[in-house]
């Protein structure tokens, strides 16, 4: 609804009906509404007594030399949770100081202010804004009938509405949750494991026995023959022979004239039919990791993963080094590993247990117990 044209009436916000008002030197071709506003001019505050579009009505202490000239006022009208400010020039017309009354006609009707203020204006008439003594308000518009008498029938297209955005509600929170437990499982219950693991055949390493350079290589060698000889430091030339007749040699990494460390791998031997392990170079404080790990997984570049656990023996031979250097430990897969990876590398995932893993179990064996003897 907009505003209607009104000779020298003035409309109730509560009833929408005219009542006949005292003549004004505002221009009549608008309504003056009675709804609670404030305006501020020169910084004094003024209570409003009407308000159009054409121009207000105030109440205050105000200089009579004011009328006829222009200022800007600040119309403030408080809602519930929020006051809404609308700033507009105009001019003043009359003050009275025996009634502390001053009209402002605005000096450009239909400047910025128009259309905040017809909204405002259009609303209490309505009915959908409403008067609380000093504060407005929204008010409760019912649900209205139908033509036939009945309430209107949410549609369709309303309901399937409100289920999609119940959907969209319950996956996003789900994905939020998702987000979280997977978040808080790689937090407490992941350790990444910063060197690569290689697959290699299972065996065991031959190593150097001092520091020093690898004089003599011989991958070929049979039992008890040299396989490798290091000149160490002080001029001594050390050999270490074969142990075994049946095995094969490969090469740890150092070639022939490397500079090697006490301790350091240089071939690897292990028997013709043995399977396929990853071995990988750790920090001493992660062998605890290793060892009381529930699970270690082994991701391909391929995207495949395998799961494996740490080498007892290995980790008792790497726990007995006080050396204080990165240790190699063997992991054994879970299932065998294809011929065709041998020399790929791997990304390793410590996962520990869960914290009462121990108490859950023996619980469930007891029901599970309790199950079969009922049974």
């Amino acid at each position: 609804m907009s505003i209607t044209h009104a000779e020298t009436g003035q409309i109730d916000g509560s009833s929408g009906h005219l009542h006949d008002v005292p003549a004004t030197s505002l221009p009549s071709d608008h309504p003056m509404m009675e709804l609670p506003f404030a305006a501020e001019i020169d910084g004094r505050q003024y209570q409003g007594t009407g308000v159009s579009l054409t121009g207000v009505k105030l109440t205050g202490l105000a200089d009579p030399n004011l009328v006829g000239h222009d200022r800007l006022l600040r119309l403030s009208f408080p809602f519930e949770a929020f006051q809404l400010a609308i700033p507009v020039e105009g001019r003043i017309t009359g003050v009275n100081p025996g009634n502390g009354e001053i009209e402002v006609t605005f000096t450009d009707p239909t400047g910025p202010h128009l259309p905040q203020l017809r909204h405002v204006l259009n609303s209490y008439i309505a009915g959908d804004v409403v008067s609380m003594g000093r504060v407005l308000g929204v008010a409760l518009q019912p649900n209205k009938p139908s033509k036939g008498g009945k309430p209107a029938a949410s549609g369709g297209g309303s309901a399937l509405r409100t289920m999609g955005n119940g959907l969209l509600v319950a996956t996003a929170t789900l994905a939020l949750i998702g987000g979280a437990s997977w978040l808080v499982h790689d937090r407490f219950f992941v350790d990444h494991v910063v060197a690569p693991a290689r697959v290699e055949t299972a065996g065991r390493a031959l190593t150097a026995i001092d520091a020093g350079q690898i004089d003599y290589l011989d991958t070929e060698a049979s039992m008890g023959e040299v396989a490798f000889s290091i000149r160490s430091t002080s001029g001594e030339t050390l050999s270490v022979a074969m142990p075994c007749d049946d095995c094969t040699a490969v090469s740890a990494g150092p070639e022939l004239g490397a500079t090697v460390q006490a301790g350091q791998p240089v071939l690897r031997i292990s028997q013709a039919d043995a399977p396929l392990i990853l071995k990988v170079r750790v920090e001493p404080d992660q062998l605890y990791a290793l060892a009381e790990a529930r699970a270690i997984e082994a991701r391909f570049a391929d995207g495949t993963s395998i799961t494996t656990h740490a080498d007892e023996a290995s980790l008792s031979s790497a726990a007995a080094d006080t050396s204080g250097r990165p240790l190699f430990i063997d992991l054994v897969p879970q299932a065998n590993i294809d011929a065709g990876r041998a020399g790929q590398l791997a990304r390793l995932t410590i996962e520990r247990d869960y914290p009462f893993a121990n108490g859950l179990d023996g619980i469930r064996g007891a029901i599970a117990t309790k199950f079969a003897s009922v049974e």
